[in-house]
């Protein structure tokens, strides 16, 4: 283990081998990591693009040859370089902290002790500190990579919570919340369950600040506390806070059905991401606005999943994830689709407020299903890439809109059953097939 070249990448970058840190020139230092935390070969041209998009095509090459061999002096058993393609070499001994992350969210049982690990690997934000801001493609990835790993090990964080509170080791619980509020303070449910702790654990008057903190906090995001979290509020001020119990955000929905049954073994399902917001994010909204929607989503948008056989994974306070599981990924993503372009049909014709729009992105691929087995409940867990990407793919959806993933899209594509209504617009086409994002529309009497 000692000859074992570690990166690390999660708070300040180093470069380690024989416990020593190496230092390379920063270029060399950002095609290395780009290499490893994408774990995939690149084209030379789009490395050319990557690093060296400011400079003539013949000077780029010449970087990039300069660079390749300064990499290969120092890491040639590590790296794979040929004529057209560059990446890690898969049977080099690497050690890189996200793909430790990555393999530890893919074991199964995910117990505490393999919660408390990825945390302890996450020591701050992806490349901090580390810029190449002249490139912006490269930065591009930076802050895309940091934002998927921040939203992991917040999902951690709060899963971890859950299991401590079940233990009553509320300390425990409490630490992982004021973590996970330091990364994302506006996450309301975050805090409702912190208010719940510091009320069960005894601290009546901290949950009630801690209230007052959760609403100054949302107040500076133009947004008010959820029925749920003013519902909590008043328990406590009623009560002494010893008895105060409150549903767990996991287990919000049906996966426990023969479509999804737990399985250690990778699936392919759809996933489908959805979410409302605020069309007047400077208004403030009364609660029970607020209220109005929630109960009218809870009416009317979930008997449309239901009629296609969609389970509801997660909803919770203006989010929505629901899977599609089927034999063929084009039926599981029709299915999905065809969800997803009436709940926006019904969202704009049926709503009986008008102060919010809904987004929802779609994508298909493996993902992990585990039952987890606490005291007094038990909830189904999907642990996968696809969350990340329907996540992403939403935050770049317009309001009002339906996007989907190349996978989804190909999938239609290649299925002669498709409807000929559906028309396909890619909303960010790069140029390159993994990057581009298609927008569906439904246009009737339209031929494509």
């Amino acid at each position: 283990m000692s000859s074992q070249l570690k990166l690390l990448t999660l708070g300040r970058p180093q470069i380690i081998q024989n416990e020593a840190p190496i230092y390379i020139f920063h270029k060399a230092q950002a095609l290395f990591y780009y290499l490893a935390v994408t774990g995939r070969p690149h084209q030379r041209s789009a490395l050319l693009n990557l690093l060296w998009s400011h400079i003539p095509e013949n000077n780029r090459k010449n970087n990039l040859r300069v660079t390749l061999s300064y990499l290969r002096k120092n890491f040639k058993s590590y790296l794979s370089i040929n004529r057209h393609t560059v990446s890690i070499n898969t049977n080099a001994e690497i050690w890189v902290d996200v793909e430790a992350i990555k393999t530890a969210l893919q074991s199964v049982p995910k117990t505490t002790e393999r919660l408390q690990e990825i945390i302890k690997l996450y020591q701050g934000p992806f490349l901090e500190g580390f810029q190449v801001p002249e490139e912006k493609e490269f930065e591009t990835w930076i802050m895309t990579t940091r934002k998927k790993l921040e939203d992991t090990i917040v999902q951690v964080l709060h899963t971890l919570a859950l299991r401590y509170q079940e233990l009553t080791q509320y300390a425990e619980a409490i630490d992982s919340l004021n973590r996970l509020l330091s990364l994302q303070p506006w996450r309301e449910e975050s805090h409702q369950l912190l208010i719940t702790l510091l009320a069960q654990s005894g601290q009546r008057s901290v949950a009630l600040d801690q209230f007052e903190i959760c609403c100054h906090i949302l107040e500076e995001h133009k947004r008010t506390p959820s029925p749920d979290l003013l519902k909590l509020h008043q328990t406590i001020l009623e009560s002494n806070g010893s008895t105060l119990r409150v549903p767990t955000l996991l287990n919000q929905g049906n996966l426990n059905s023969p479509l999804l049954e737990s399985n250690p073994a990778p699936q392919q399902i759809t996933v489908m991401y959805c979410h409302w917001h605020d069309d007047q994010p400077d208004a403030n909204l009364e609660p029970s606005v607020w209220q109005s929607l929630q109960a009218y989503c809870q009416h009317h948008l979930m008997n449309v999943i239901k009629e296609q056989h969609g389970q509801i994974a997660y909803h919770y306070n203006g989010e929505l994830l629901v899977a599609f599981s089927s034999e063929s990924v084009a039926d599981s993503a029709y299915r999905a689709i065809q969800t997803g372009l009436t709940l926006l049909q019904t969202f704009v014709e049926n709503k009986p407020i008008h102060t919010h729009t809904l987004s929802i992105s779609i994508h298909t691929g493996l993902v992990l299903l585990q039952k987890v087995e606490l005291e007094h409940r038990s909830y189904t867990e999907i642990v996968g890439h696809p969350l990340e990407v329907v996540q992403s793919l939403a935050r770049q959806a317009p309001p009002q809109t339906l996007t989907v993933s190349p996978v989804v899209f190909q999938a239609m594509q290649n299925w002669a059953l498709a409807p000929k209504d559906w028309v396909y617009y890619p909303l960010a086409d790069s140029g390159d097939l993994e990057k581009s994002v298609y927008q569906v529309r439904e246009v009737r009497g339209q031929q494509t």
